[in-house]
């Protein structure tokens, strides 16, 4: 393959420059295939979605370029391998790590100037669409083949943008700049012959046209059948009721022959729709998608087929989930959740089959095929609906995150302050706007954090560790401990296990032990959870813990706790 980088050049010179080279031919009007990169050469700073970035990097990132931390070295890893940016590698800056935009958090990077340049595959000879093919339609065709060709075997050569991968923009020729001398350098290969790229025109095969059966002729095969009591064939008749197109005709004619036979209509009805699909008449069942939309169809015939309709349930939910990049649908402790959003906060909550119908129906549809008429569109089928909500399967979907309503810190350290699914944590900050948290603090910063904390948050509350006698003095233990208490659902994820219980023990009521309590709800949730009641009762303590653990909140909170237990 002949592969030319060009520098202000038309396809005209292209052609000039090869055929004096004696590459290819410049024997008249023709087409040689061209793609045109969309680059812009002042392009200097470029928007990046930072969750996409992360991402990506989490998956795909290198030590030696940083891993998934956002860095100069992990970003030009990004743009190089993600779009193709090569030649700008050496030059990339950060501008900004957490912009907000409309689409969420950014990153700006600042770069050298991108490549503008033409990537042209001579064709021999050149193609011609009315002596390439029968017709100039089917000419026509065959070049969209030929340049579908073309492009896949170049794109595995040199990077190309979205829109230089588009086959329909090898034929977009740029004009020369004024004054522009045109440079044009053969980096290896030889031109392609386009008739050895395996691409031929497709000839439709005139078949003979379909004769059918008349009613009349059909009636007349009914009315000669045995009586009903010597069991007669009925599959010859049914044979000759499938070859007629008009459903109205067929329905009457399978009453008649239902009427004569004493053979049941469902079971008729179900032989003449399997001779008519296997003659390519009529519906296919299975599971249609809408482009546009990705919105889902379960067409079907007659019952659906429960092993069909659940899997392509499965499957539509875990495309919900990545179409949405939010655990629409999730599964905990064996229970379909489902993610709702009330007043703009986050929730999951386990469906009933009803309401797992209903979240269903926002992103697929079953539609029953009758003959002759359109598809009927309903709810996905109740039945079915019920057998993934018994039986869903740990791997089927993913376990149903916890809810992070304030910044917090993943597993592997990274600060989470922005919305997203970060697979076992949603962060949903609502309104929030964190400020920018340093990954490498100064010894001031510290400071100012600690002294925020000891000083604003819990600085007034009148924390006591004095024995009686005074031999202690004044610890600052339970001062400590309340610290912990407000940092710990920030780094819950650092470490496995269970997390500590916090006992906050006063003297005496109104001294500021539940304002304590739900200081550390407040700054994690937003709010103060809802108290889980105390009681002996064993099963009813296990409800209420259950309840607790199912709900959105991130604290179990029992307040003025008389009963103690061990």
């Amino acid at each position: 393959m002949a592969v030319v980088t060009v520098e202000g050049v038309a396809i005209d010179d292209i052609r000039e420059r090869m055929a004096a080279a004696g590459r290819t031919r410049a024997d008249g009007p023709g087409w040689s295939g061209a793609i045109v990169s969309t680059w812009a050469n002042g392009c200097t700073e470029t928007t990046l979605n930072r969750d996409a970035v992360v991402k990506w990097l989490a998956r795909h990132g290198r030590a030696q370029y940083g891993g998934a931390e956002i860095n100069k070295a992990s970003l030009a890893y990004y743009l190089g391998e993600v779009r193709g940016w090569l030649d700008v590698s050496e030059s990339v800056e950060i501008a900004a790590e957490n912009v907000q935009t409309a689409d969420g958090a950014a990153v700006v990077v600042r770069h050298g100037p991108l490549s503008s340049f033409l990537v042209a595959v001579p064709l021999v000879p050149a193609f011609r669409p009315a002596e390439a093919a029968s017709t100039q339609a089917a000419g026509l065709r065959l070049w969209g083949d030929v340049l579908e060709t073309v492009e896949y075997a170049v794109s595995g050569r040199i990077a190309l943008t979205r829109a230089a991968r588009d086959p329909a923009a090898m034929v977009a020729v740029p004009s020369r700049r004024s004054g522009a001398e045109p440079v044009v350098e053969v980096i290896h290969g030889e031109p392609v012959d386009w008739r050895d790229l395996g691409v031929a025109e497709q000839v439709d095969e005139k078949t003979p046209a379909k004769t059918s059966p008349t009613r009349e002729t059909i009636k007349a095969a009914i009315d000669a059948l045995p009586p009903k009591d010597q069991a007669p064939d009925v599959a010859p008749v049914v044979e000759l009721i499938a070859c007629l197109d008009n459903a109205v005709d067929r329905e009457m004619l399978l009453d008649a022959l239902k009427r004569a036979t004493g053979v049941s209509i469902v079971t008729l009805r179900r032989d003449v729709n399997d001779r008519r699909r296997a003659a390519g008449d009529g519906p296919e069942e299975g599971w249609l998608t809408d482009k546009a939309t990705g919105y889902r169809t379960f067409v079907y015939v007659g019952e659906p087929d429960h092993r069909l309709a659940r899997a392509g349930i499965v499957a539509t939910m875990e495309k919900a989930n990545a179409n949405a990049n939010e655990p629409v649908f999730s599964v905990n402790l064996g229970q379909v959740m489902g993610l709702r959003r009330h007043g703009g906060r986050a929730g999951f909550q386990p469906l009933t089959a009803r309401q797992f119908q209903s979240a269903l129906f926002k992103v697929c549809s079953f539609a029953q095929h009758r003959d002759g008429g359109p598809l009927t569109h309903r709810m996905p089928d109740a039945d079915i609906c019920g057998v993934v909500l018994d039986g869903v399967e740990p791997d089927e979907l993913p376990v149903t995150p916890t809810i992070r309503r304030a910044p917090t810190m993943a597993r592997d350290g990274e600060i989470l302050d922005r919305n997203g699914w970060f697979g076992d944590v949603l962060v949903d900050l609502g309104d929030l706007t964190p400020p920018v948290v340093p990954l490498d603090p100064t010894t001031e910063e510290i400071v100012a954090a600690r002294d925020l904390i000891l000083g604003d948050v819990v600085g007034d509350f009148p924390f006591d560790d004095g024995d009686d006698d005074g031999a202690l003095g004044e610890s600052k233990a339970s001062r400590a401990n309340a610290v912990g208490m407000l940092i710990t659902q920030f780094a819950r994820d650092l470490f496995d296990g269970p997390s500590p219980l916090f006992a906050i023990v006063k003297p005496s009521p109104g001294v500021g032990g539940t304002l304590l309590a739900e200081t550390a709800q407040r700054l994690f949730d937003g709010h103060a959870s809802a108290t889980t009641p105390n009681t002996r009762n064993e099963e009813e303590m296990q409800k209420h813990m259950v309840a607790a653990a199912l709900g959105d909140d991130s604290f179990l909170f029992f307040d003025n706790v008389t009963v103690v237990r061990r």
